[in-house]
C-alpha cells in the first residue's frame, strides 16, 4: 500500500533480488499531502519533502537522472519515453518590479541596471517592463519561494546590501 507523497509501503522496496523497477517520479498539492499526512497521523520524510513543495518542472528530469543512474551503476536496461500525466500545469506569471517598489520598501535608491545586475546572477530572467523604470522578473525553476515583488527585492537587498559602495565601520 502507499499514499501518494505521504508514505510508500514495505512490499514494494527494492532488495538484492529485484529484477524489474517501475519508476514513478510524482508531484503532489503540498496542502493536500500536509492535510493527509496530519489526518492519518503518518509523518514521513516524503510528507515532508512535498509538504515543503516542489517545482512540477523538476519530476521529468529527475526521472531521467534515476534511469540514467540504475543504467549506469546497476546495468540496468530502460524501456523507451515516459507517460506524462499533468493535468494541473501552472506557468508562474513575471512578477512587475519596479525601481519606485525598491525605493519605497527599502528607502534606498538602486538603479535598474543594479536590480536587473542583481536578480541576473541569481537565475532570473529579467525583461524591460512598459515603463523605463520597472522589470518584468521570471523565477528560476529552482526558487519555489518567490512569489512577489518583495520576496525579489529582498533577493536584490541581499546581493546589494543596502548601503552599495559604502564602507561599513563595525
Amino acid at each position: 500500500m502507499a499514499i501518494a507523497g505521504v508514505m510508500g509501503g514495505a512490499d514494494s522496496e527494492v532488495t538484492p533480488e529485484t529484477t524489474s523497477i517501475l519508476l514513478e517520479a510524482a508531484n503532489f498539492n503540498p496542502a493536500s499531502i500536509h492535510y493527509t499526512g496530519r489526518q492519518l497521523s503518518l509523518p514521513s520524510e516524503a510528507c515532508m519533502r512535498f509538504e515543503r513543495g516542489i517545482r512540477p518542472e523538476l519530476t521529468i528530469p529527475a526521472l531521467k537522472r534515476a534511469t540514467q543512474l540504475i543504467i549506469q551503476l546497476a546495468d540496468g536496461k530502460a524501456a523507451r519515453g515516459f507517460i506524462d500525466v499533468y493535468p494541473g500545469k501552472l506557468d508562474r506569471e513575471p512578477i512587475l518590479l519596479s525601481v519606485g517598489e525598491v525605493k519605497t520598501l527599502l528607502g534606498v535608491d538602486f538603479s535598474l541596471d543594479q536590480i536587473v545586475a542583481a536578480l541576473t546572477s541569481l537565475g532570473f530572467d529579467c525583461k524591460m517592463g512598459d515603463s523605463a523604470s520597472e522589470v518584468l522578473v521570471s523565477a528560476p525553476y529552482w526558487r519555489s519561494d518567490i512569489h512577489q515583488a518583495v520576496d525579489l527585492i529582498e533577493e536584490v537587498v541581499r546581493i546589494i546590501g543596502y548601503y552599495p559602495g559604502q564602507g561599513l565601520s563595525l
